[in-house]
This record gives C-alpha cells, structure tokens and sequence, in this order.
C-alpha cells in the first residue's frame, strides 16, 4: 500500500491510500495510517482463520431402539 498526496483542501493536505493503483482511503495523513493499521489487522485476522482448523458439523449420531416381541 501506497500512500501519496492527493490535493490540499481547506487548509488540509489529503492523501490517499491507494493498492495496486485503485484508491482505498483518503484522508490526512494520521487518518491514513491509522487506516492502514486497521487493514493490516483485518487483513492478519483473516489470514489466521485460514490457518486455524475447521470445525466440521457436530457429529450426529441416531439411537434406534429394538422392540421386543413377547410371544
């Protein structure tokens, strides 16, 4: 991820945040890395879901009972 200034607005320098060329954020600069980092985490978190095991479906199991016949 990039960052790179983008205009300045109102007394204000804007950046954006930009991957592989598309634009993700704009912002000041504090609000960029702080962007940043909030993806960085989502993007860690995601990742270690895939790295943890998979639950599978409780395992069901049926009971059947025999009835008796009393001749």
């Amino acid at each position: 991820m990039d960052v790179e200034f983008v205009c300045i607005e109102g007394g204000k320098k804007l950046y954006a945040v930009r991957s592989f060329g598309q634009a993700l954020f704009t912002g000041t600069r504090d609000e960029c890395r702080r962007f940043q980092d909030v993806r960085q985490d989502k993007l860690r978190d995601e990742r270690a879901g895939d790295l943890r095991p998979h639950r599978h479906a409780p395992f069901v199991s049926r009971t059947y009972h025999v009835s008796r016949i009393h001749a």
